[in-house]
């Protein structure tokens, strides 16, 4: 690989960075109510990071099976799933009819950033919507897809 296409790439995912920790410090300043709840969410869509700095299809359905199906507990951060052994997500907002729920998978956050290992979850239950959403977000991967609200 070119030294100029190294510098690129590390370029790219210096700015990913950057959008994620800009991201989860706004993202955590907002003061909104809790709003918790339980979801049943489903990916409907999901692109990777490709080689050559684009977003392109993943070559299988893995992700998007790994995330259809998946019991999101937005007062507690547990995010289940079959087969699997319950996560721990740390909540970094509460969601709100106004704003996302936003939590990150990992101990800490500073380093998981540092070091590239950042998953980030949001549910959108906005007052205007008709639609539950959700999204995630790694460094090399998006998941987007709908949620069912469980409980009332």
């Amino acid at each position: 690989m070119s030294r100029r296409k190294e510098d690129c790439r590390a370029v790219s995912m210096t700015g990913w960075l950057r959008v994620i920790a800009s991201a989860l410090a706004l993202l955590s300043q907002a003061n909104a109510a809790s709003a918790g709840s339980l979801y049943r969410c489903s990916a409907v869509d999901y692109v990777t990071f490709a080689d050559d700095g684009t977003f392109g299809r993943y070559p299988s359905d893995y992700w998007k099976i790994y995330w259809t199906n998946v019991l999101i507990d937005t007062d507690s951060g547990i995010v289940r799933r079959k087969g699997h052994e319950p996560e721990h997500w740390n909540i970094v907002q509460q969601g709100s009819p106004d704003y996302d729920f936003v939590a990150y998978f990992g101990t800490t956050l500073p380093p998981h950033l540092a070091f590239g290992k950042a998953d980030i979850l949001g549910v959108r239950a906005w007052k205007t919507q008709t639609q539950v959403t959700f999204m995630v977000l790694t460094l090399t991967m998006i998941v987007t897809g709908r949620c069912d609200r469980i409980n009332p």
